[in-house]
């Protein structure tokens, strides 16, 4: 005993043995598992980020004892990924993982019966099935072709599956010998471009139909939510939500409800004070959030009141599916409102106000939904904005434009201006009327230059040109508020490509020895200087030229100069601390199937730290050794591997302290494939007219938005990057016959208030834009594409 208790004492004592990966594995189309060596600790500075290439995916996590589960937004396809920890040790932990390919047809999930289409029809059965991807989950797919031995699979018999839904196989002229319950016989599943093939016996059974049923929630049409209804609502702009699955465990449609004479699954709602009413008993169809639902409509001839009303569904085959209630939740009420505006207000743009809406529980209102409802905000210039999250944000958009008559341009004049918003009905107790007064200043304008971005690379070897480009510079403007690069304001200034700006007229001066700098230009989006044979610093002064329709230069002694930044011209024979940093600039390397890579010394670009700042290394300074795992096989591309990571070797030259030459090996790891050229990039936004003329039919505005013409509004980069290789398409655009995978979100920025609109379908390569009035609106279009880069754009829809 005296043994085992000092064994114990001794492993008490031992200490924590620190975390470490031991995989990180793809285990789904949109899953990576990564296990830890011991159980994880969720705290709140743990994080999980995945990287293709050099961009984060978007995505979140869960845990599971020792395993982090990374769920990403968007599917994961062929090639090498790093994901890295933080949080759990003091430095980063990372893993790599490699996807072998996209996702890919491996099998079908056959139902074990072929089941009466119907208690009259049993000549006619019906099979459900799936497809399924290399991770074993549903995936969309075309209809294969089929055979059965009960009957005849006619041309169009055949139902595509979807991720969420099940194909279906319809046989026709079924022997009334073989349709009886338990009759045993075959189908036979076979993908045309794949091969897949799959052979499975099944049963003959008794038709499908409702066995269970689930109220889901209460759907809002308007606001595209699923959200309780609330006193004083407009009935008819909900739906309820159901599931409902057959005896066999399958999903049901609205059309299995939907039977003709006493065959059909009944709903009623007694309604009581809520005055809710079902508009017919006619079943529907909708999906929200990618997950399927039956739908009744809803009605009523006033608006809601609180309380409760009992749904009932009857089956006629089964008997009662389903009772439970619906309930109409109590309005909130606003107890106090402050509004203020801690950042100022500009004339011209949407100024964000800090608000804060307590209700009668003490609780801060925060949803668009909600305050959209309570909050009359009349003709003030305020308006709510709703944000991904379903919170509001307010902005105002003040209507004086104060004018300084010393200087227009460039003037501080200010006004004041009053606005009234009110909170709750006016026929209440509780009716809140919130007076406002906000100091305008005039509108915004880019006056300095005020430096250069830290992450600029400001430093380049002797002999090498330093291009520095005008995304860099810093503006800011007459209140010397820094300006983002994503602002209007900045998108005004003589914009030449997305993030920078136009410098012809600024005036630009480099001082340094002649022996420092050779020569230096400044014209359009750049500034380039060309570094001469010493090593030294260069100082480059700057003055933005605000007005534009004046010619400004900088004084002798440089007293009137907006900014200056150092360049240093460094000997990069004595870099320390070189590494690879990229290669083809952290794009896709073009292979071809069976021959090795092609990779070129401008393919890689290496750096090091010379002279206290970052520089690339000259291509004299290095060689390449030679590049592993660089071809896909012929065999390999017929298995379907069209990715996979290859390793570059470099071997660079430097010298030390005392002259010395030193020899580094460096490695990199890098994607290369024989996939077709897909959307990878979105770098810009089209030139196309950004104004859409939309036309409303009776009962709401047809889909405005189509993948085809979101995707016109950007400009997109393949994965190649359109250079190496000879690859010369590096633009992509709606015409082109290229593969695509872009997720859109929309953010209406304008007609808050009137509650018309409806935005709906944010997702991956399309999106529905409904309207219900006419009017103007303005929506901020965003795309993200693979390698996780945003931009958005303003499109002004005209409905009439």
């Amino acid at each position: 005993e005296k043994s085992k208790i000092t064994a114990f004492v001794k492993e008490a004592e031992k200490p924590d043995e620190a975390y470490k990966i031991n995989s990180a594995t793809a285990t789904g189309v949109k899953t990576i598992t990564v296990e830890m060596n011991k159980e994880v600790a969720n705290t709140a500075s743990l994080s999980a980020v995945v990287k293709k290439g050099t961009a984060a995916r978007a995505s979140k996590f869960t845990i599971d004892g020792s395993k982090i589960i990374i769920a990403m937004e968007a599917k994961l396809t062929a090639g090498a990924y790093t994901v890295t920890i933080e949080g759990l040790e003091a430095t980063a932990l990372t893993a790599d993982l490699s996807v072998e390919k996209d996702e890919t047809l491996t099998t079908y999930e056959v139902s074990d019966y072929i089941v009466a289409q119907s208690v009259t029809n049993t000549t006619t059965g019906v099979i459900k099935y799936a497809a399924l991807n290399q991770y074993g989950e549903k995936m969309a797919a075309d209809a294969p072709q089929v055979s059965c031995s009960f009957g005849t699979v006619a041309a169009g018999a055949v139902t595509a599956p979807t991720a969420t839904k099940e194909g279906e196989i319809v046989v026709t002229g079924i022997h009334e010998v073989l349709a009886l319950v338990g009759t045993k016989g075959t189908v036979v599943l076979v993908d045309t471009k794949s091969g897949v093939t799959v052979t499975k016996e099944i049963s003959y059974n008794t038709a499908a139909t409702a066995s269970t049923m689930e109220l889901a929630g209460t759907y809002h049409i308007n606001t595209g939510t699923i959200k309780s209804i609330a006193e004083n609502d407009a009935i008819n702009e909900y739906e309820l939500l159901f599931t409902a699955k057959d005896q066999y465990g399958y999903d049901l449609e609205s059309k299995d409800l939907n039977l003709d004479g006493d065959k059909k699954v009944k709903p009623s709602l007694a309604g009581g004070l809520t005055n809710i009413k079902l508009v017919d008993e006619s079943w529907g169809d909708r999906t929200v959030a990618g997950i399927d639902y039956i739908t009744l409509k809803l009605t009523g001839d006033k608006a809601a009141v609180a309380g409760d009303a009992t749904l009932t569904v009857v089956n006629p085959s089964k008997g009662l599916l389903l009772t439970t209630t619906v309930s109409v939740v109590k309005d909130v009420v606003i107890k106090t409102l402050n509004i203020t505006a801690e950042d100022g207000v500009y004339a011209e743009q949407e100024n964000e106000l800090v608000y804060e809406a307590i209700d009668a529980n003490g609780q801060n209102v925060t949803s668009y939904a909600v305050l959209t409802k309570v909050l009359d905000l009349g003709n003030s210039g305020i308006k709510l904005v709703k944000n991904a999250d379903g919170t509001a944000k307010m902005v105002y958009t003040p209507g004086e434009k104060p004018v300084d008559s010393s200087d227009e341009l460039l003037g501080k004049a200010t006004t004041i201006e009053a606005e009234t918003i009110y909170a709750n009905k006016a026929t209440s107790g509780d009716y809140l009327v919130k007076p406002l007064s906000f100091t305008v200043r005039q509108k915004r304008m880019p006056k300095t230059v005020t430096g250069i971005a830290s992450d600029a690379v400001t430093s380049v070897a002797c002999n090498q040109t330093l291009k520095i480009n005008t995304e860099k510079l810093l503006l800011a403007d007459q209140y010397s508020n820094s300006i983002a690069n994503t602002e209007q304001i900045f998108k005004d200034v003589n914009k030449v490509s997305s993030g920078a700006i136009d410098i012809t007229g600024t005036a630009v001066k480099v001082v340094a020895s002649q022996n420092v700098v050779s020569s230096w230009t400044a014209t359009g989006s750049s500034i380039e200087i060309i570094a001469g044979n010493e090593i030294g610093t260069a100082t480059v002064y700057l003055k933005f030229n605000a007005k534009g329709n004046e010619t400004i230069s900088i004084a002798d002694n440089n007293s009137n100069a907006d900014a200056k930044f150092t360049v240093s011209v460094t000997n990069t024979k004595l870099a320390a601390n070189v590494e690879i940093e990229s290669v083809f600039s952290g794009f896709v390397g073009k292979a071809t199937s069976g021959k090795a890579i092609e990779i070129k010394k401008s393919d890689i670009k290496v750096v090091g730290m010379s002279g206290g700042s970052k520089t690339v290394i000259p291509e004299d300074q290095y060689v390449i050794e030679k590049v592993e795992n660089g071809t896909i096989t012929t065999d390999e591309a017929n298995k379907g591997t069209d990715s996979k990571k290859a390793t570059v070797t470099v071997q660079v030259t430097t010298k030390d302290a005392s002259g010395n030459e030193v020899q580094t090996t460096l490695t990199k790891d890098f994607e290369i494939s024989v996939a077709p050229a897909k959307v990878y990039k979105v770098v810009d936004v089209s030139s196309v007219d950004k104004t859409k003329p939309v036309s409303k039919s009776a009962t709401e505005v047809a889909k405005a938005v189509t993948a085809g013409v979101l995707q016109g509004f950007f400009t997109f980069n393949n994965q190649y990057n359109g250079a190496p290789n000879g690859d010369t398409v590096a633009k992509v655009s709606s015409g082109d016959s290229i593969a695509y995978n872009v997720k859109y979100t929309a953010q209406l920025k304008e007609g808050q208030n009137d509650g018309y609109e409806v935005i709906a379908g944010n997702g991956l390569n399309g999106i529905d834009i409904r309207f219900s009035k006419d009017g103007v609106y303005i929506v901020t279009i965003t795309a993200e594409t693979e390698d996780g880069s945003k931009k958005s754009v303003d499109i002004k829809f005209i409905v009439n």
